[in-house]
């Protein structure tokens, strides 16, 4: 009788043990993966994908390989989020996206050419003029006439 007790409790722990071990394997999260090429078609390399997650504004930033591949894992389900996707020959933002478990998001951008002007601001400092910005001098005897509760500062 007790090698048969023995028996079923072995047998009904190593299912417990066996299902727990699926039970932690279950993924939580999301994946955004995809390929990145130029205006002209080519393999956009070492491109910058930044993915923004709008309500809590976690930041998660990946760049192309070699071939314009990228990976990003570990995201939050749900959104939603904007991917922002920026080389030296261009850039690609997509807006509005939502992640579902289970199943990666796929992007398959291409950079569009963005013709900016440049603007350059310099400034110099005057000094020795009247008005040297905001400040406060404070000497002893300010202090000493300033009222405060039982004539501590703290």
């Amino acid at each position: 009788m007790f090698n048969s007790t023995f028996k079923r409790t072995a047998v009904a722990a190593a299912i417990a043990l066996g299902l727990s071990g699926a039970a932690i394997a279950q993924d939580t999260s999301s994946v955004v993966r995809g390929n990145v090429v130029t205006e002209s078609g080519e393999v956009a390399a070492n491109a910058r994908v930044e993915i923004i997650h709008i309500p809590t504004g976690t930041r998660s930033v990946a760049t192309t390989n070699e071939s314009g591949a990228f990976s990003n894992s570990g995201l939050r389900v749900g959104g939603p989020y904007i991917i922002v996707i920026e080389s030296s020959e261009g850039k690609k933002v997509y807006e509005d996206v939502y992640l579902s478990l289970g199943e990666p998001y796929r992007v398959n951008a291409q950079l569009e050419s963005s013709d900016m002007e440049r603007l350059q601001v310099t400034g110099s400092a005057i000094l020795g003029g009247a008005n040297s910005g905001s400040s406060s001098y404070f000497g002893e005897e300010d202090i000493a006439n300033t009222p405060t509760f039982n004539r501590d500062l703290k």
